[in-house]
């Protein structure tokens, strides 16, 4: 046969297609074959044809909130058919040994994953700190203090981490820290930026703070905002990002949310007044701020275009609920109640064990709102809300704090302008390894 019947190379087209319909780890690995094939994969109009081709099939997977210590495995994804039960554990020694992080000295408490966006997760370690030496370091201000969190931005799929500064101040509660990154629409699978947000109230009077961090900066700034709740003690239940706003949540009474077009430029404007805006649950469900155990009972968070409100009863007729906010935009905070499923209904599915015990509310599907997940000491399952029937049920050992962690179609890189500022303090390093 000829070479002009066989060539002895293929067309780029034909190399573009093939590589499209492989997994993204196995494409960045080609990267290495020749010069020719990195310049392929690297070209951001391959990158959008990946993503285009991919877009429809994003996968997910459930990870512990609570990353477990491992001095063998550094990672461990093992994403499965849904409910897509996984692991993910960071081998913990590793990082407080690296020079980057040799004055780390880690507490018995385990890292946190605090939220993930875009494919890149913030994860909060618990160190222990000197009030002494510190105050040498910054005699402005003391704290008794004797452990901190560092906060640490890390892409599992890359092996990228990149430690944020230290703050002056301190967080006061992780569960009000919120993350939210921005792609690059020029660069596909770049994040352009992203910050980081703690809601700190001051209760007993209107006003409170924002702690934020923003990659463009590099450094923490605290922002002006308002509280409107009075004496209400805020119990701080979680943060979530929705509509490209944060939202920080109380389960007794509702949401309190950053009323900013675009919290990014909001940041940047750090002496500027924050506006936020309280939401209010549905009418009847507001319980004292001392309520025990809301957090097994209740959930808010934001899906499918909508902000959600869950609530399941122990007792009465009623045993699961669901309300959507009909339009937060307006501000008339009008909630419709979309399903009030009766004890009958759910009972012979959803009730467990000898003495009936209703399981705890975990979150919702990713890309499909009637579908909620639901744990109890040793399995987690799905419930579709429509149909009313169990869809994917497993055993689990872990935490009971789990969290859907979507997988980019494309590998996500840091912001390179964070990047850049990183190198200038610390020494390249990596969490995550193959």
């Amino acid at each position: 046969m000829s070479d002009q019947q066989f060539p002895g190379r293929f067309p780029s087209e034909v190399i573009t297609e093939i590589l499209t319909r492989l997994p993204a780890k196995s494409v960045c690995r080609f990267k290495c074959v020749s010069k020719t094939w990195k310049s392929l994969i690297c070209d951001p109009h391959f990158v959008t044809s990946y993503i285009v081709h991919n877009s429809s099939s994003s996968s997910w997977i459930i990870v512990d909130r609570f990353v477990t210590e491992s001095k063998e495995k550094v990672t461990q994804f093992n994403p499965a058919q849904n409910p897509n039960i996984s692991s993910l554990s960071a081998n913990h020694h590793r990082l407080i040994y690296e020079p980057v992080t040799s004055e780390w000295k880690p507490t018995k408490n385990p890292p946190v994953i605090v939220a993930s966006s875009n494919g890149l997760l913030l994860v909060s370690f618990h160190i222990e700190r000197d009030p002494f030496k510190e105050y040498e370091k910054n005699p402005n201000q003391f704290s008794h203090h004797k452990t901190e969190f560092v906060l640490v931005v890390i892409n599992p799929v890359t092996g990228e981490w990149v430690p944020l500064p230290k703050l002056e101040g301190s967080i006061n509660k992780l569960n009000s820290v919120g993350f939210m990154s921005r792609l690059d629409c020029s660069c596909n699978g770049v994040v352009e930026k992203f910050i980081v947000v703690e809601y700190q109230p001051i209760v007993g009077s209107d006003s409170g703070s924002l702690l934020c961090f923003s990659s463009d900066t590099g450094k923490w700034v605290d922002k002006p905002a308002s509280y409107m709740l009075g004496m209400h003690f805020w119990r701080a239940e979680g943060v979530f990002e929705f509509a490209g706003r944060f939202f920080w949540v109380d389960l007794s009474c509702g949401v309190i949310t950053w009323d900013d077009d675009d919290p990014f430029r909001g940041v940047e404007e750090e002496k500027e007044m924050a506006r936020c805006r309280f939401i209010p649950l549905p009418k009847g469900c507001r319980k004292p701020f001392n309520t025990l155990k809301l957090e097994d009972e209740r959930d808010i968070f934001g899906a499918g275009g909508y902000i959600h409100y869950m609530e399941m009863f122990r007792k009465g007729d009623f045993v699961l609920t669901l309300w959507r906010l009909k339009d937060f935009e307006s501000g008339v905070n009008e909630w419709n109640l979309v399903f009030n499923l009766s004890r009958v209904d759910v009972e012979s599915v959803l009730c467990c064990g000898v003495d009936k015990s209703l399981p705890r509310l975990c979150f919702i599907h990713p890309f499909d709102v009637d579908i909620v997940f639901f744990s109890t000491e040793d399995r987690i399952f799905s419930y579709n809300l429509q149909t009313q029937k169990v869809e994917a049920d497993a055993s689990f050992t872990g935490h009971k704090y789990v969290i859907p962690f979507v997988l980019p179609c494309w590998p996500t890189l840091l912001p390179p302008r964070l990047c850049k500022w990183l190198f200038q303090c610390f020494i390249s390093s990596s969490l995550f390894v193959e």
